[in-house]
């Protein structure tokens, strides 16, 4: 049986820098939340939640009839960590997975076909490896899968930088994949401009 892989979708934050509601930013005939959770949800992936914080009401209207659990961060001003720590404590009192894959709403050239491939790259080296992750200039960071042994360090994340001192401290267990470009994130409006679809 191929091991179980649940996805962690990061949408809590409030858009400061984009001064406008990233999440619902037009992608091609959807939003931009609708394209990420579709994205997620057309992988290999088993489960797919998203966790929202600000703007959460107006982010839920879009997105009815969509196969995502929604979790609710109310503490979302205090970072990133303390979301991926109430996302991870979410998803396992729901269900066992093997692995939890994070990624980020504001990444819209992830696609699953990357996705797809973190989770391969994850199978093919389960026994000796604790995370799959995105290889950046100067470090490894999102998404990325992290294996069932740091779940419990995934719950205790409590700082604004999310995962990545995580990440670090865990190198020698970790292995890296190319995005070839996909891991571009868009934080601000000329980013969306220069990004969006035709």
């Amino acid at each position: 049986m191929s091991p179980e892989v649940s996805i962690l979708i990061l949408a809590a934050g409030a858009s400061k820098r984009m001064q406008k509601l990233k999440q619902l930013l037009p992608w091609g005939d959807q939003s931009l939340i609708e394209h990420v959770i579709k994205t997620a949800i057309s992988s290999k992936a088993t489960n797919c939640h998203l966790l929202l914080g600000a703007n959460k009401e107006e982010i839920r209207s879009k997105i009815k009839g969509l196969a995502v659990d929604v979790i609710e961060n109310d503490e979302w001003e205090k970072g990133m960590g303390k979301g991926i720590a109430k996302g991870v404590q979410f998803i396992l009192e729901k269900e066992r997975p093997d692995a939890i894959l994070i990624m980020l709403c504001d990444q819209p050239l992830i696609d699953s076909d990357y996705i797809n491939q973190l989770k391969e790259s994850f199978i093919e080296n389960i026994a000796i490896i604790k995370i799959v992750g995105t290889r950046y200039k100067s470090k490894i960071g999102v998404p990325a899968i992290f294996s069932s042994s740091l779940f419990h360090e995934l719950q205790r994340l409590d700082d604004i930088e999310g995962a990545s001192k995580l990440i670090a401290d865990n190198a020698l267990h970790c292995i890296s994949i190319d995005p070839q470009g996909k891991e571009r994130d868009m934080d601000t409006w000329d980013d969306y401009i220069n990004m969006r679809p035709e």
